[in-house]
């Protein structure tokens, strides 16, 4: 599978002439003071939010670079319940910082003049621009500027926006331990994350949404080597030898598996299996078959986290957290609210492929092509017999 090379009309359009902002005096002469404090407070408010909603972030140049992390937050293994490993800068000698900030920024430049080094084909510099731009007007107030996922309105949030730093991404094509495909990021953007914060932006307006996924990926593989690089000085180097460098050969070849992990997953992805539209009895037949299959202990196990009724009451329910160390809650099936997406293709692919970051497994070696379908024939159905149980017990009183 290609990446997309279609122009999305979806997230952006620069702030039309006469934006709000301007509020309309009071003209009869009976106003009072308050009244014209209260419209130049409204005034500014205005202007605040068409600020911060709409406009482009305009900084000089000399006064953005990307900084070192205070503390950086190490991914666990996707299956693994445990808090979150976090590493500290707090006692890096100043030279430290400065050899990883150098070569942060000889990989992949800076947040005014980005780039991927060595790899203009893939990440044209044009291209990264217009992502960076994109990133700016829209994303940074939840991902933040360096895609830390710690924007100033991420404390509000549950669930947090993604750390794009450590390189995971939950819904995509491939499986756990791959990474996504630039369309896989472009398709998150564009129908965004049901049940989160994370909006579609689907809109009427022509974008490079292509240009955008680029940006989101630069800062997940510059992410990828700053975490390498505070893990190397916390093992490999000496307190007491501060002026003990890095070894350059090192940092360049960690930086070379960064990108073929990102270059390997056109090859990774899910090929999904072929099905026809199922009626009657034929439709009944696969339910009761996914059913068996969502139970089955060696084959699913499903029940154990999503609950018999597929409620996420499972007997497992509390024992997750995701890679981040957030708390985790298995998704209740019956409300038919998918996060990656409620069609059958969206459905397949989560069980296929698992959710990266999580406890969620893919079962692409342990079930069929057909098996999976019938799962996903039965998860869509959980939600009618809820709708219909439902309706009994209201018929009941």
């Amino acid at each position: 599978m290609s990446s997309s090379s279609v122009t999305n009309d979806a997230i952006y359009t620069p702030s039309p002439a006469g934006a709000p902002g301007a509020v309309v005096a009071n003209s009869q002469r009976e106003a009072t003071d308050v009244t014209h404090r209260r419209s130049r407070l409204t005034f500014l408010l205005c202007l605040a939010i068409v600020a911060l909603s709409s406009c482009e972030l305009t900084v000089q140049p000399a006064l953005v670079v990307y900084p070192v992390s205070e503390e950086f937050g190490l991914a666990n293994a996707s299956t693994i319940a445990e808090p979150q490993t976090t590493l500290s800068t707090a006692d890096f000698p100043e030279v430290w910082k400065a050899q990883i900030q150098a070569a942060l920024q000889m990989y992949f430049g800076s947040p005014e003049v980005p780039f991927v080094l060595g790899n203009g084909e893939e990440f044209p510099t044009a291209t990264l621009r217009t992502g960076r731009d994109l990133f700016r007007a829209h994303c940074i107030h939840c991902h933040g500027l360096y895609g830390d996922g710690d924007g100033p309105t991420a404390p509000f949030l549950n669930p947090r926006p993604r750390d794009f730093r450590n390189g995971k991404f939950k819904f995509k094509s491939t499986p756990v331990g791959k990474k996504p495909t630039r369309e896989d990021i472009v398709r998150v953007i564009q129908r965004g994350a049901h049940g989160t914060m994370m909006p579609s932006f689907d809109l009427p307006w022509e974008v490079d949404l292509e240009a955008l996924a680029a940006y989101v990926q630069l800062l997940a593989m510059r992410g990828e080597l700053e975490g390498f690089l505070i893990m190397y000085c916390h093992e490999e180097l000496d307190l007491d030898e501060p002026d003990e460098g890095m070894d350059p050969d090192d940092v360049s070849e960690n930086f070379e598996i960064i990108q073929s992990f990102w270059a390997d997953a056109e090859d990774a992805v899910i090929e999904v299996g072929e099905t026809g539209t199922l009626t009657g009895k034929a439709l009944e037949g696969s339910i009761a078959r996914g059913k068996k299959l969502y139970a089955n202990k060696a084959k699913g196990n499903c029940l154990s986290c999503h609950g018999a009724k597929g409620d996420g009451e499972g007997p497992d329910k509390d024992k997750y957290t995701d890679a981040w160390g957030f708390q985790l809650k298995p998704r209740n099936l019956t409300l038919g609210l998918f996060r990656g997406g409620a069609r059958p293709v969206d459905i397949y692919l989560r069980i296929a492929a698992g959710i990266d970051a999580s406890p969620m497994p893919g079962y692409a070696g342990t079930m069929t092509s057909d098996e999976i379908w019938d799962v996903v024939r039965f998860v869509r159905s959980l939600r009618y017999a809820q709708a219909s149980e439902d309706a009994e017990e209201k018929g009941s009183h």
